[in-house]
């Protein structure tokens, strides 16, 4: 049980939250957090959370900033630009995570739809189907602990209990942050609720796992794109820009009466260089399909 300090300084950083954020941002961090998987944290915990972080990143920055070049608006500029980032980072991070978890349903999701279609066509009852595929769903991904749309399924099934499978479908729709998830739950609730069994049931859902295929295909066809290009932009900055740099450093110094010290030679091969590296391989890490990286 909380003591009355900790209530205290809980209730204070709620205060603060509800100055410095509106009703709205709230709610769309809680329903971001939802659909990211996160139930057990709420908008205000996630929010105070980022708050304090964001906090602490500024008074590190303030620090060596004031350390560093001993100007206090210089430090005061670095931790106000520090705060911002980080707190705009760790706000919207829910969002983002939301995103990846609805790429994870719909990379199994189109298999799934594939096998209710056929189970359903030869006459098997919708909810037998559902658990069936959950199972399914929960082998393929046995490595990581069960795919994303295994605890989708065993959530809709453990809420069908209460509230019913049609409802449970709903709300496992309006959980994702994806329409074509949003799609297919709907779809298999218009299946559940008009008996479930059949071709008339099954062809709207093989339609539908057509339609995902195509989609995920379209984005493997676009990375395979952007890859290539990323790929020429890290050789060029792995190898073509240092050399450029070098010819330019040396030229400079000899010609041009521009004086690079060694700090600042150091600076850009060992830092600056392998940084743009760095990050645009991360870039290329974030970006790539689930369905690729698999």
């Amino acid at each position: 049980m909380p003591s009355l300090p900790e209530n205290a300084a809980r209730s204070l950083a709620f205060a603060s939250l509800d100055r410095f954020l509106s009703q709205s941002s709230l709610e769309k961090l809680g329903k971001n957090l939802e659909r990211a998987g996160a139930r057990r944290t709420s908008a205000r915990e996630w929010a105070s959370a980022s708050l304090f972080v964001a906090l602490l990143a500024a008074a590190l920055a303030a620090f060596v900033s004031l350390a560093a070049s001993s100007e206090i608006l210089v430090a005061l500029a670095a931790a106000f630009f520090v705060f911002a980032l980080v707190f705009a980072a760790a706000f919207n991070y829910p969002r983002v995570a939301a995103a990846k978890r609805a790429e994870e349903i719909e990379r199994d999701l189109a298999v799934a739809l594939r096998a209710v279609s056929l189970e359903l066509a030869a006459g098997a009852s919708f909810e037998s189907v559902l658990r069936r595929e959950t199972r399914a769903a929960a082998r393929g991904g046995a490595a990581s602990g069960g795919s994303e749309l295994s605890k989708e399924f065993s959530r809709v099934l453990r809420e069908a209990e209460r509230s019913g499978l049609g409802a449970s479908l709903s709300a496992a729709g309006e959980r994702s942050a994806s329409p074509l998830v949003k799609r297919a739950f709907a779809q298999l609730r218009f299946a559940c609720e008009h008996g479930g069994k059949g071709e008339s049931a099954a062809a709207p859902l093989r339609k539908l796992a057509d339609e995902l295929v195509s989609v995920q295909k379209t984005r493997a066809r676009e990375f395979a794109a952007k890859q290539a290009f990323f790929g020429l932009l890290f050789v060029s900055v792995a190898c073509v820009a240092p050399a450029l740099f070098a010819a330019y450093v040396i030229v400079g110094s000899a010609f041009l009466e521009l004086s690079f010290g060694a700090a600042e030679v150091l600076f850009a091969f060992i830092v600056l260089f392998p940084l743009i590296d760095a990050a645009i391989l991360a870039y290329l890490r974030w970006k790539t399909p689930k369905l690729l990286s698999s």
